[in-house]
């Protein structure tokens, strides 16, 4: 359609001229009043985005208004905000201020105004008389054609880094989508669909609390925990990492358990982690470990909790109590962060603390939030 509004706009040909002297007046001013017609209407609709990336070449000039007509990126009118009451009486062409092929501007304009007096001496002059061309911008042949219009007129967005690690032929096509929309901010939550005009109650699927809208930053924030023990009992670790719906880590740490066994690791990463998030602020969690006890404590609030974590696993449910949280099991495969980070507490004196990325999980960390799979094979 816009190919069509360039060719009823500046094709020399009889039909485009009848319909140029049909629908537009002087200066491609569009008629105020209706006229039936089956192309008319797409052609209207297209011809202010035609108008504004196009202006006119400077030939003879006589064709060419200079106060009204775009011939130097925007009207002279509008460079100079000239009242709207005046127009009807400037009525000059560019060629009336062209003498002997040189520019003759008046002494007081460019007096008034040297900025613009100085574009317009700098605007080649024909001295062939070459007629006034109009001309669209957004190539280089000064018409409208497919490739540059589109690069032309298409939105550049900048070059993320993770477009091509998501689109890659060993991670699913519906994995790739879900990442590309969520990286976009483009996932159909409560708060996007309200945004759209729906009218619904927006309430989270996960914490089934209705003070907690469905949003992107509410339902993808987690932590990965792991603890373990070389031997049971032998020296043991545990760690915790933090991420937000992203995938983006906001924190990781890890710790020495001393002698101790593999679940009591396991139980320490959990607690320890709710309560680094109590302490920062992060009231939405979604826990994950690879351990199949840690949900059931959760979940039941397990009575048989080794003594000397009771006091500590008290504290970690008063805090549940006031946090929004979804506990999963995850496989090791999926928890290859947190395994690392168990094998670093096992040979530090002291907590840990990262608030970034740690070095030695920056490949684990990239495969992650590229979707990259990791696969369990079995001998």
């Amino acid at each position: 359609m816009l190919k069509l509004a360039w060719t009823f706009t500046s094709s020399p040909s009889q039909g485009a001229q009848f319909l140029c002297h049909r629908f537009l007046r002087a200066h491609h001013n569009i008629i105020s009043y209706h006229t039936r017609s089956s192309i008319w209407i797409g052609i209207k609709k297209m011809l202010p985005l035609l108008l504004l990336h196009s202006q006119w070449s400077i030939g003879k000039g006589e064709s060419v208004n200079f106060w009204k007509d775009n011939w130097l990126g925007q009207p002279v009118c509008d460079e100079l905000n000239i009242d709207q009451a005046l127009l009807p009486h400037l009525n000059a062409s560019v060629s009336s201020f062209i003498c002997n092929d040189s520019w003759a501007l008046p002494s007081n304009f460019m007096s008034t105004y040297p900025e613009l007096s100085n574009i317009i001496q700098g605007v080649p002059i024909s001295i062939y008389n070459e007629e006034d061309q109009f001309i669209w911008t957004g190539s280089s042949s000064g018409s409208v054609e497919l490739h540059s219009t589109y690069a032309h007129l298409h939105d550049h967005r900048p070059v993320v880094f993770w477009g091509k690690a998501i689109w890659s032929p060993t991670i699913a096509p519906r994995r790739s989508l879900l990442l590309w929309r969520l990286f976009n901010d483009a996932l159909p939550t409560d708060d996007k669909l309200i945004s759209c005009g729906m009218i619904i109650v927006s309430c989270c699927f996960l914490c089934k609390s209705p003070s907690h809208a469905e949003t992107i930053s509410h339902l993808f924030w987690d932590f990965n925990t792991d603890g373990a023990a070389k031997g049971n009992p032998g020296p043991a670790g545990y760690g915790a990492i933090f991420r937000n719906y992203r995938g983006f880590v906001l924190g990781a740490f890890c710790d020495t358990l001393g002698v101790s066994s593999s679940v009591a690791a396991e139980l320490m990463a959990v607690l320890k982690a709710v309560d680094v998030a109590w302490h920062r602020g992060w009231h939405f969690l979604w826990i994950e470990c690879d351990s199949s006890l840690i949900p059931n404590f959760l979940s039941n609030g397990h009575p048989s909790i080794p003594f000397l974590f009771r006091v500590v696993w008290s504290n970690c449910l008063h805090r549940l109590t006031h946090i929004t949280y979804r506990y999963s099991h995850i496989f090791r495969e999926g928890n290859c962060s947190a395994n690392k980070l168990v094998n670093k507490g096992v040979s530090v004196q002291s907590f840990s603390w990262w608030s970034s990325t740690p070095d030695f999980l920056a490949a684990d960390i990239s495969q992650d939030c590229n979707g990259m799979l990791r696969y369990r094979f079995v001998v």
